[in-house]
C-alpha cells in the first residue's frame, strides 16, 4: 500500500476558522496520510485511538522540540537556555518516566480531593455571577467569568497568592501564544521571556513549599522530592507548567463553547432548564464537537507499523483529536450537536490511553458547575449583538474563542 501525500496549510487562517471540512477530506482521503515535509498525519478515531495507546511506538517526549527551530529564533532559544531547562514530564515523558510522574501528580486530582473543591468552585461561580449582575445584563465571558474560574482553582493548587492570578493568567496566555501559529523571531522572544518569569515564580513556590508544605498539588510533588522520589527540580517546574496551562485553559474553552452554543441554540438552552442532568451530556459532547486541543504530535521510536502502512524509526506523526471526534464511523451525524449520544462519553478530547489526561474530572466539574451556575442565575443567555460574533484565536492547535459577549438576563 501507499500511504497519500497531501499538502495541507494547517495555519491557513481559513483552516484556524473552521478546520472541519478539511479534516472530512483528510479522514476520506485515508486513516493516515503524509504531509510534503515527510509528517504522519493520522485522521481517523480507530488510527488516533490505536496511536495514542500505543506509547511505547509513539513517543511524546519530543513533543516540544519543534518548537522555535532555525536560526532566526537564536535569540528566543538563547534566553530560554538561561534558565530552567526543559526536561520530559509527564505530558511530554514515556512510561516508565510518565507513569512515575502521573501516580504524584494523580493524588491531587483524587475523587476526595475533587470532591473539596466542589464547594470551592460553586461558591466562586456565585462571586463571579454577582459581579456580572452589578455590572448590567451584558458580559465578556471569557475575562468575567469562563477564564478566571479554572485560574483561580488550578492556582491555588499550585501556591499561587489571589493577587499573583493576573500575572500567572498573563504566563499561562504566553505559554501558549505561539502554538500551532507562525511566530515572528521578536515575539518568539517576548514569550520566551515570559516562559522564563514564570519558571522563577514556581521556582520561588518550590522553595517555600519545601519549608511548609500544603495539602494540594504543589504539596503532593514537594513531599514526593522529599520522600526520595527523586523529582528533580527541572522535572518538578515542567509539571507545574503544564497542569497551570492545562488545568485552566480546558476548562475555559469547554465553558465558553457550551455557553455559546446555549447561547445559539434555544431549544437546547430550554431542554437543559427543563433537565439540568443533561449538563453533562452536553459538556461531553462539546469536548467532541469544538475540541479544545486539535492535535499533538508523535516521534516513531523504532521502525514500526500503522493501519498496514510502515513507518520508519525517527518518523513524526501529527494525531489529530479534533479529526477523530468528527469522523462519522464512531459520532453519526458528526456535525450535529446531540447530547444524547450513546457513546457521548467515548471522545479522545482528553486523550486516550497512558496520556488521558490526569486533570478530566477537575475540568469536568468545572465546567458543570460554572453551566448550571449560569442556568440557574438568567433566565435567557444569548449572543450580545452589539459585538462582533466570536472568532477562534489563530492557532490550528489550540482551538478557542479569544472572546464571547453575551446578554445575561
Amino acid at each position: 500500500m501507499t500511504i497519500p501525500t497531501i499538502d495541507v496549510k494547517f495555519h491557513d487562517p481559513d483552516v484556524i476558522r473552521n478546520p472541519y471540512p478539511l479534516l472530512s477530506e483528510l479522514r476520506a482521503t485515508g486513516p493516515l496520510l503524509r504531509q510534503a515535509d515527510g509528517t504522519h498525519v493520522v485522521t481517523t478515531y480507530a488510527a488516533v485511538r490505536e496511536v495514542l495507546v500505543r506509547a511505547s511506538d509513539f513517543s511524546s517526549a519530543n513533543a516540544n522540540k519543534r518548537m522555535w527551530q532555525g536560526d532566526q529564533y537564536a535569540e528566543a532559544q538563547a534566553v530560554l537556555r538561561g534558565t530552567c531547562p526543559v526536561v520530559p514530564a509527564l505530558l511530554t515523558a514515556d512510561p516508565p518516566l510518565h507513569t512515575r510522574h502521573r501516580s504524584i501528580v494523580r493524588q491531587a486530582f483524587s475523587p476526595r480531593r475533587v470532591a473539596v473543591l466542589d464547594d470551592a468552585i460553586g461558591a466562586m461561580t456565585q462571586r463571579l455571577v454577582d459581579a456580572i449582575v452589578s455590572t448590567g445584563d451584558t458580559a465578556e465571558l471569557i475575562a468575567a467569568y469562563a477564564g478566571v474560574l479554572p485560574m483561580q482553582m488550578i492556582t491555588e493548587a499550585v501556591g499561587a497568592g489571589r493577587d499573583d492570578i493576573d500575572q500567572v493568567k498573563r504566563w499561562s496566555d504566553a505559554f501558549l501564544a505561539h502554538i500551532g501559529r507562525d511566530v515572528p523571531p521578536e515575539e518568539a522572544v517576548g514569550y520566551a521571556v515570559q516562559r522564563v518569569e514564570l519558571q522563577e515564580y514556581l521556582q520561588a513556590r518550590i522553595g517555600e513549599s519545601r519549608s511548609a508544605p500544603t495539602d494540594d498539588l504543589l504539596g503532593d510533588i514537594v513531599r514526593a522530592e522529599q520522600l526520595g522520589d527523586g523529582l528533580s527540580v527541572p522535572e518538578m517546574i515542567c509539571i507545574l507548567e503544564q497542569l497551570l496551562v492545562a488545568g485552566n485553559e480546558t476548562a475555559t474553552k469547554l465553558i465558553t463553547f457550551t455557553a455559546h452554543q446555549l447561547a445559539t441554540d434555544s431549544e437546547l438552552q430550554k431542554r437543559a432548564r427543563a433537565d439540568r442532568s443533561l449538563v453533562p451530556s452536553l459538556l461531553e459532547e462539546m469536548l467532541r464537537f469544538e475540541t479544545p486541543v486539535q492535535m499533538k504530535f508523535r516521534h516513531v521510536t523504532h521502525d514500526t507499523e500503522l493501519r498496514g502502512e510502515e513507518l520508519p524509526a525517527g518518523s513524526t506523526v501529527m494525531v489529530l483529536y479534533g479529526s477523530a471526534n468528527r469522523d462519522a464511523d464512531e459520532f453519526p451525524s458528526p456535525d450535529d450537536v446531540n447530547p444524547d449520544r450513546p457513546n457521548v462519553r467515548s471522545h479522545v478530547a482528553f486523550g486516550y490511553g497512558p496520556h488521558l489526561c490526569v486533570g478530566a474530572q477537575l475540568a469536568r466539574v468545572e465546567a458543570r458547575i460554572a453551566i448550571e451556575t449560569l442556568l440557574d442565575r438568567f433566565e435567557s443567555i444569548e449572543l450580545d449583538t452589539d459585538h462582533p460574533r466570536p472568532e477562534v484565536r489563530a492557532s490550528f492547535v489550540h482551538r478557542g474563542f479569544d472572546s464571547l459577549h453575551l446578554k445575561l438576563r
